[in-house]
């Protein structure tokens, strides 16, 4: 998804996921203000932007982003559908893959999921401890 743009990788994944579920809308999110916080987290994502962390990098953001909206749509698969056709307030019934998996995803659960992946590691030092 990066291609030769990979300063922009993260901005382009958490945009895209958040316009096909259609977050931006569904949670009146200004536009303006979302650019700005997707532009910021996108540079400022290490720890020290002037030397860059080979791996909790906005690269990596964009991976796991990409890989929690996949994991959510399999173990929800009308997920996507649902989320397109119905209203801020519905509730999604997803299949029951895992018993210990929740049952139940509304709008605000799927957006907190999403930005939480694209942020779970923002400015991480690159040290375990």
């Amino acid at each position: 998804m990066c291609g030769l743009h990979a300063g922009e990788c993260l901005r382009t994944m958490l945009t895209h996921v958040l316009r096909r579920f259609k977050l931006i809308e569904r949670h009146d999110i200004d536009t303006k203000c979302l650019a700005a916080f997707v532009n910021k987290l996108e540079w400022e994502y290490c720890y020290n932007p002037s030397r860059k962390n080979p791996y909790h990098s906005n690269i990596h953001a964009a991976d796991v982003t990409q890989a929690v909206v996949h994991f959510m749509s399999a173990l929800c698969p009308t997920l996507a559908a649902m989320l397109q056709l119905q209203g801020a307030h519905s509730v999604f019934v997803c299949a029951p893959a895992r018993p210990k998996v929740r049952q139940f995803l509304d709008h605000l659960d799927v957006f907190s999921i999403v930005i939480g992946a694209a942020v779970h590691d923002y400015r991480h030092p690159g040290v375990t401890k």
